[in-house]
């Protein structure tokens, strides 16, 4: 009997546990399936998140929340973006 992979959801990926818990699900890919990440504000790290785990929510920053729409977009990317507080608790 196959198993289903369990969806995360991993807030504050950027930082340190949040880098080191996708570390362990990077390890454990056929267990776990990334559906959404969060951070503050680190726009390069979360890009190198999206393309490793291709979750399908994302949420960062009021500030940079325009600045992902409009690389993801330029990817081709479907990934909701979620911004701010609300963004998060969301």
């Amino acid at each position: 009997m196959k198993s289903r992979k369990k969806g995360i959801v991993v807030l504050g990926s950027t930082g340190s546990i949040g880098v080191s818990t996708l570390s362990v699900i990077s390890q454990n890919s056929d267990r776990y399936n990334v559906v959404g990440l969060s951070c503050h504000n680190n726009l390069p790290l979360i890009l190198e998140q999206i393309d490793a785990f291709k979750p399908t929510v994302v949420s960062i920053s009021d500030e940079k929340a325009p600045e992902l729409r409009q690389i993801l977009s330029e990817k081709g990317l479907q990934i909701t973006v979620m911004e701010g507080l609300a963004g998060h608790i969301e």
